[in-house]
């Protein structure tokens, strides 16, 4: 719930305005797989990156596909039945262009806890209360990604990128415990990246499903 704490992945700010400005985090588009690193900047941002950097600034960077050609294919299954299946694949088409495209799904089953609401029951003295209406503890996500790398000048990208995800799981908001059910998330961005200067244009949007 810390709001105060900001999350931008490739400069981009990926708060969702949807869940009370809570950051996205593994409900965003981007895999683990095209991760290249993570920037920590503890402490106030705001001068740099703008509203609600207060206490500490999460920059994902993902991978160029001129440095990480290739496909990859992942599979991973754990406890709680999850299983997920990831691809990206990235290839440079010559000096100038190059492109990436990168995508995941993934179910699993949540924990069954009820939290139950403590209110007389005339019928069961013995009871503390009644569960909540959740019954469908199924968590479910697709994403994807997809990325232009095109070389303007020999120090200069231009970036086109556009993704997003969709997902159903029980989530923790701002306004209690509550199953998303088909909650989207999609963004597309535009970038213009060299040594000197950096400068970003994007839209982000969401459904609560």
């Amino acid at each position: 719930f810390n709001i105060r704490v900001l999350q931008l992945v490739d400069g981009r700010n990926t708060m969702a305005a949807a869940s009370g400005s809570l950051p996205m985090f593994n409900n965003g588009s981007t895999q683990k797989d095209d991760i290249d690193q993570i920037e920590i900047l503890p402490g106030p941002q705001t001068a740099l990156y703008g509203p609600n950097a207060h206490n500490l600034l999460f920059n994902y960077i993902t991978k160029d596909p001129r440095k990480y050609p290739g496909t990859t294919v992942s599979v991973s299954a754990g406890s709680q039945y999850q299983f997920s299946s990831r691809i990206r694949h990235a290839a440079v088409v010559n000096s100038k262009l190059a492109f990436k495209v990168t995508g995941e799904h993934a179910t699993a089953r949540d924990y069954k806890w009820y939290d139950p609401v403590y209110v007389p029951n005339p019928n069961s003295p013995a009871a503390i209360g009644i569960p909540e209406r959740i019954t469908d503890f199924t968590f479910k996500r697709i994403r994807g990604e997809m990325h232009a790398y095109y070389k303007v000048l020999p120090q200069m990208d231009l970036i086109v990128s556009g993704g997003g995800s969709q997902f159903t799981r029980l989530q923790v908001t701002t306004s209690g415990r509550n199953q998303m059910r088909d909650m989207t998330y999609g963004f597309l961005q535009g970038r213009l990246a060299h040594p000197r200067f950096f400068a970003t244009v994007y839209n982000t949007w969401g459904n609560l499903g």
